[in-house]
């Protein structure tokens, strides 16, 4: 096989696409050598001497079995015989190779048969690229990737073990305090019907004020409770008619206290994707607090509705009530705490943190801006 080499360059028939073709291998960053039939490199160009660390001259001694990883040279030999017997007119894999030094490296290689002009396979032509870099940082991409599935392993077992004693504490909250808030009570009740002549007004009140803080225990049970399965209940996202809803929430609340003027301004054909009966829990309580805030107020007026935020588009619920300062403004989605005092305002302190969770657990975001005596706004994306 005539292979491209300098002592052509004087002989006058040597074609100016030769040496063209001569100069470029020579100049090309990648690793470019001819080889015989048998195997040997009859050219190597700078390249792929720098690359194996290698002479011109040396590089003419070796073959191609010679630089490749002991791993890799029966499926290169077996290539290789394809391509010198014509089974095959190019070939291309990732292989390691190994340098003088004894170092590895891969090579992304791209081996083709050169035929004569009868089509009787002459040599081959063979590219390779340096991807030792690209290699190892996929390796360790793999390793970091292995590394990061048996953390999450690690922390499912884990979770789930807390879950399982999460499950087991609610199991013994819901049942064992039961009992004795039901005695409680009961008792406060029959001391009440049984010996209210022999009660006076103190004894009386005490009584109910037992009577009071056994039920309302009991409801912070189940509002706990209730907070808890928020956190392991599978979603079940459907399409939901927003305004529909909202507008059942609001019938609610009027027919429970028709007395109170109330406006309720509620935007049309809101539509949304999310869990039905959790986005109801949502609008009963956003709707809700705004109902029981705007108590002092004639008309109150509660909105609905959707506007552009820093967040994006948002959904709202807006009301004329008292407000509050927005200094707590980062108490009010965490479990029992209040702004306003229990003897102003009935409530829990758990409305607002189970709002956040239902919101959160949709992959979406809650906030509130407001101002004292100048109402309220909750903003909610989903």
């Amino acid at each position: 096989m005539r292979a491209i080499d300098d002592e052509h360059s004087d002989d006058p028939g040597f074609a100016e696409s030769e040496v063209s073709l001569h100069l470029a291998v020579e100049a090309a960053p990648i690793a470019i050598v001819l080889m015989e039939l048998d195997g040997y490199f009859s050219r190597a160009n700078p390249a792929a001497c720098e690359m194996l660390e290698r002479t011109p001259e040396e590089m003419r001694r070796l073959t191609f079995r010679d630089v490749l990883h002991a791993d890799d040279r029966d499926e290169g030999k077996t290539a290789f015989a394809k391509l010198a017997g014509g089974e095959l007119d190019h070939y291309r894999g990732e292989r390691r190779f190994v340098r003088k030094s004894g170092e590895i490296l891969w090579g992304a290689l791209t081996v083709t048969a050169i035929p004569d002009e009868s089509g009787k396979i002459r040599g081959a032509f063979a590219m390779v690229e340096d991807v030792t870099e690209q290699r190892l940082a996929e390796e360790h991409i793999k390793e970091l990737n292995e590394e990061l599935e048996e953390r999450v392993e690690q922390r499912t077992a884990r979770l789930t073990a807390v879950n399982q004693e999460l499950e087991a504490f609610c199991y013994s909250v819901s049942h064992d305090l039961r009992a004795p808030l039901r005695a409680m009570e009961g008792f406060a009740e029959i001391l009440l019907e049984g010996y209210r002549t022999k009660l006076d007004g103190e004894g009386t009140d005490y009584l109910r004020r037992i009577g009071a803080a056994s039920r309302r225990l009991g409801r912070l049970i189940d509002e706990l409770l209730k907070l808890s399965r928020l956190t392991r209940e599978d979603l079940r996202p459907v399409r939901i008619l927003l305004s529909e809803a909202a507008e059942r929430v609001a019938d609610e609340f009027r027919t429970s206290d028709p007395r109170r003027n109330v406006e309720f301004e509620i935007e049309k054909d809101m539509v949304a994707r999310a869990d039905a009966a959790l986005i109801n829990d949502v609008l009963h309580n956003l709707i809700g607090n705004s109902w029981k805030f705007t108590a002092s107020r004639d008309p109150a007026i509660i909105e609905f509705g959707t506007t552009e935020t820093e967040h994006g588009k948002a959904m709202f619920v807006r009301d004329n009530g008292v407000g509050f300062d927005m200094a707590h403004a980062d108490k009010i989605f965490s479990p029992f705490e209040r702004i306003h005092p229990v003897e102003e305002f009935e409530g829990d302190g758990v409305g607002l943190a189970t709002v956040h969770r239902i919101i959160t657990r949709h992959g979406g975001t809650i906030w509130a801006k407001a101002e004292p005596g100048a109402g309220a706004t909750f903003y909610f994306t989903l």
